[in-house]
């Protein structure tokens, strides 16, 4: 009898003691709540600040910066207008759909809507188009754009990759680790969102100041400095293994579509390419070959002209002129329509 109750003396005790120490956890988690409440306001947000000063290239936070949906804006007496989805607006709405991929020279940098090479190139099918080129955009950043316009449209049967000279650009930091900071931002926003860590003012005070202050986030490309050529480096915005796996997983990315890829390497406005731009070129060329993809290479058909009638084709070192996007669309008609009325 005595054994039993020294037993049952034992068992209450340890259950007391349990008991004390889940009630003094309890005590201290409240008190770091109602702390953590106090301290949170004082904290700065998980977030990019984009210093962009104008509203033209606002942040985004996938692609680090997209136009401004529903916007216009005039330069040099050309009108540019974005949708709904901050793509620029062209007048071709019939389907099927001719997408392009790329940056300003996709975009249409210097001329009218509708003498844009892909303009061109879907009225000489009689096709609609969508413009997926924004001005600056590395393959990247392309990248996420494409998935994205694949996800909204079913009826895209051709697109055109084009992206070159934007990875080509100098900088400080790489576009896929600012867009891997820009990943684990959403990963850890959304875990925060969760329903058991979003009542926890210790969870989003212990997280917010690890990103502040133990692992910052890196800020996002100074947009402005990108589009001006600005931000010198020692790195290009996207590496040359990059580029490769960039083009290759949009060329997957099409066919797995339904759609019909075709890459476009764009002309530069100078008698020679230098040995990096020929290595990128390289592995554009190497990938149509290796995966039976229409390649549209302008340099080769440029290269031919005499250097007065070149400089014709251009208004810059890299955008082509009316004349430019007009011969580049002729090129890509004659790889598109016969695919089309196959």
């Amino acid at each position: 009898m005595n054994l039993v109750t020294q037993v049952l003396s034992m068992v209450a005790s340890s259950l007391f003691s349990f008991a004390r120490f889940v009630f003094s956890v309890v005590v201290f988690w409240l008190c770091f709540e109602v702390l953590a409440i106090l301290l949170l306001p004082w904290l700065p947000e998980m977030s990019f600040q984009n210093d962009r000063q104008d509203e033209l290239m606002p942040f985004h936070s996938a692609r680090i910066w997209s136009p401004k949906p529903l916007s216009s804006f005039t330069r040099e007496g050309i009108l540019y207008s974005h949708d709904e989805h901050g793509l620029r607006t062209h007048r071709l709405n019939k389907k099927p759909t001719l997408l392009g991929i790329g940056d300003s020279t996709m975009f249409g940098f210097g001329v009218n809507a509708e003498d844009t090479l892909l303009y061109q190139t879907a009225s000489c099918v009689d096709t609609g188009l969508i413009n997926g080129g924004i001005s600056g955009y590395s393959s990247s950043q392309s990248l996420r754009l494409l998935s994205e316009i694949l996800s909204q449209n079913e009826d895209i049967e051709w697109v055109v990759l084009s992206n070159l000279w934007s990875d080509l650009m100098r900088t400080h930091r790489s576009d896929d680790d600012f867009m891997a900071d820009l990943d684990r931002l959403a990963f850890h926003q959304s875990l925060l969102n969760h329903f058991v860590f979003s009542r926890s003012p210790i969870i989003r005070l212990l997280s917010q100041t690890w990103f502040t202050y133990i692992k910052p986030l890196s800020p996002p490309l100074a947009v402005n400095r990108v589009l001006k050529g600005d931000d010198s480096g020692t790195l290009r915005r996207v590496s040359l293994a990059q580029y490769k796996y960039n083009i290759k997983s949009m060329i997957d990315m099409v066919r797995a579509h339904g759609a019909e890829p075709i890459i476009l390497l764009l002309p530069s406005n100078e008698t020679g390419l230098d040995e990096t731009m020929v290595r990128y070129r390289l592995v554009a060329d190497k990938l149509a070959y290796e995966n039976g993809v229409n390649l549209v290479d302008m340099e080769k058909v440029f290269k031919q002209l005499p250097s007065e009638k070149r400089k014709l084709r251009f208004i810059d070192e890299v955008h082509p002129s009316v004349l430019g996007h007009a011969e580049i669309a002729t090129e890509l008609c004659n790889i598109v329509r016969p695919i089309a009325y196959n």
